[in-house]
C-alpha cells in the first residue's frame, strides 16, 4: 500500500466511523462508498467486513459491527443478520473511535501544559 492509498483508506474509514456522511469528502475522493454521501440516510446497522482494525492496542484483521453511531462488536467473521448493510473494507484501515490527542508542549509559540492538555482532551 503506497502513501496515497494509506491516506485515502484512513480518511474514508475515519469519516465513516465518525458518523460523517462526508459529501465534500465523497466528491474529493473518487470511488467513495455511497454511505459517505450526505444525500443518503445512514443505515441503522452496518458491518464493516475484513479491514485492518487499528486501536490503542495495535491492529488486526477483523470485522466491525455498528448500530447507529456506536461500535457494538469487533471480531472475526461476524454475522451481519437481517437488515444490516455490509461494507467490504478489505485492504483498508478501520479506526473505530479514532481520536488525535496530539499537542506540542514546548517552545514559546506553542501550547503550554494547560492549553495543551485542553487541546488533547477536546
Amino acid at each position: 500500500m503506497n502513501r496515497r492509498q494509506l491516506v485515502r483508506s484512513v480518511a474514508l474509514a475515519t469519516a465513516g466511523l465518525a458518523g460523517t456522511r462526508g459529501g465534500a469528502l465523497a466528491s474529493a475522493l473518487p470511488g467513495v462508498p455511497y454511505a459517505l454521501d450526505r444525500s443518503r440516510q445512514v443505515p441503522q446497522a452496518v458491518l464493516i467486513r475484513g479491514g485492518r482494525v487499528v486501536n490503542a492496542n495495535g491492529s488486526q484483521e477483523a470485522d466491525v459491527l455498528l448500530r447507529g453511531e456506536r461500535v457494538v462488536e469487533i471480531g472475526m467473521d461476524l454475522s451481519p443478520g437481517d437488515g444490516v448493510r455490509v461494507v467490504d473494507a478489505e485492504g483498508l484501515l478501520v479506526m473505530p473511535g479514532g481520536i488525535d490527542p496530539h499537542a506540542h508542549l514546548q517552545g514559546g509559540f506553542v501550547d503550554d501544559l494547560t492549553t495543551g492538555t485542553r487541546a488533547a482532551l477536546a
